[in-house]
């Protein structure tokens, strides 16, 4: 139910708190005057019933109600060790000049593409994992985004004194307890201020800070114990990956069965007709140097690590020295026609959209994919952009000189209909249906020939 004839301040706040808190009514049960007076506010599925037989006699405005919700046992899911890298402090002058002591040339051209992108990986775990500091760590604990290093130091310090004091129950460790906190306190209401005052006054410059304070009140950064799909629950980091791995599968077209046939259709196609501009082949982009190192000093600190576990900061700090082997692979790739298969492999987080937190159908992917593969898929982009914009204005260059050469024209337009209605590529009839035919020899004879499509 959605609110309205909003009036005043304080229903305004209340309104605000409920988003906040992703609350929602279910109480749809009207009293004798067709009004709802009492709500049931909650953020996980409530069924609202009449009670037909309530413990006390029933007040005619407010109707005896009957709650039922599901309630499951929550459990903590194991945490993985990992190793965290801090990339700040990683010395990435030693970095550049073992990256520069290869010849990138000579390891880079032998054997298959994705052997070479393995190659390249390696050079680069290896050399990550002498410069740059790292340790095993479980899952880090996630701070609210106005706290800064200083306060999180206090309320360490805080939690070590309160441990100490039950322990020993020492004055001197209560007194020291008392006093962090208070400082905490202090600390974390100057930090809170500022940080909405900076949200406020830059909203439109930078409109992704105050997002960013608005999930951290309205949603948790853990995901439940237990999942409900297709009425079941389940309860193991395996089990709720499958289902959400089976969920968002269910939610795409399946592959076609003639993709084979459709292939075939296009090779035949491609050798009995001519593209009249040699630019759409995907081999002739150029991989220029400079471009590459642009877009790696370019890339958005703000964003994490792909498949490869390599994140944007130490990307960027490596630009110059990943430019020469990067351009090597993207070459490689556009000529062979292939793609690595770790660039085409992507991490794919499910996000909360609506709903109960714990039903899998209240969730949607977002795919993350490693830097370098969207540092490629930018430059094909940026070069085929121009001609994948005019698609429809591509011209089939025929010889028309018999009967024959008609009838073979006719086949070419069939089968390349045919494709484009596999593909779901719907056909510009309004600038393809009429055919120009200009002669090349004399005694030449004009036939028609048509295209249907919507």
């Amino acid at each position: 139910m959605s609110p309205l004839n909003i009036q005043g301040k304080s229903q305004l706040n209340l309104i605000d708190t409920l988003t906040v808190c992703n609350l929602s009514q279910y109480n749809h049960l009207r009293n004798n005057n067709g009004r709802i007076l009492d709500w049931v506010l909650s953020n996980s599925e409530v069924r609202v019933d009449h009670c037909c037989d309530p413990l006390v006699p029933e007040d005619p405005h407010h109707k005896a109600i009957l709650l039922s919700t599901n309630f499951m046992q929550p459990h903590k899911l194991p945490a993985k060790p990992i190793v965290s890298y801090n990339y700040r402090q990683a010395n990435y002058t030693a970095i550049a000049e073992e990256l520069d002591g290869y010849d990138w040339h000579k390891e880079l051209h032998g054997g298959s593409l994705d052997d070479a992108v393995l190659f390249f990986y390696d050079i680069l775990n290896k050399v990550r994992n002498i410069h740059v500091p790292h340790r095993l760590t479980v899952t880090p604990v996630r701070y609210p985004p106005w706290y800064k290093k200083p306060l999180i130091k206090i309320l360490r310090e805080k939690a070590k004194s309160h441990r100490k004091f039950k322990k020993y129950g020492n004055l001197s460790d209560q007194l020291s307890f008392t006093t962090l906190r208070q400082r905490a306190k202090d600390l974390e209401r100057d930090m809170f201020n500022s940080y909405i005052a900076g949200v406020e006054s830059g909203i439109t410059k930078n409109p992704r800070a105050f997002w960013r304070y608005v999930k951290s009140k309205k949603q948790s950064h853990s995901y439940p114990s237990i999942f409900k799909y297709k009425e079941q629950s389940f309860g193991t980091g395996e089990d709720i990956c499958n289902i959400f791995s089976d969920y968002f599968y269910s939610n795409f077209v399946p592959p076609d069965l003639q993709d084979a046939h459709t292939k075939l259709d296009m090779q035949d196609f491609e050798t009995s007709v001519n593209i009249y501009d040699d630019r759409s082949d995907i081999a002739s982009i150029e991989i220029q140097s400079s471009e590459v190192f642009k877009l790696l000093k370019r890339v958005d600190l703000n964003k994490s690590a792909g498949p490869d576990n390599f994140p944007p900061i130490f990307i960027l700090n490596c630009a110059k020295s990943l430019t020469l082997p990067i351009s090597i692979l993207f070459r490689r790739s556009l000529t062979e026609g292939t793609m690595p298969a770790i660039w085409k492999s992507a991490y794919v987080t499910p996000i909360h959209k609506k709903g109960p937190r714990d039903e899998v159908e209240n969730y949607r992917p977002i795919s993350k994919l490693c830097v370098f593969a969207k540092i490629l898929e930018k430059i094909i982009y940026k070069q085929s952009s121009k001609i994948l914009l005019y698609a429809d204005d591509m011209k089939i260059l025929h010889k028309i000189c018999s009967l024959d050469d008609t009838v073979n024209l006719q086949d070419d337009l069939d089968r390349f209909q045919a494709y484009c209605t596999r593909n779901k590529l719907d056909l510009n009839v309004s600038k393809c249906y009429v055919c120009t035919f200009t002669p090349a020899a004399e005694g030449f004879t004009c036939f028609h020939c048509r295209s249907e499509g919507k």
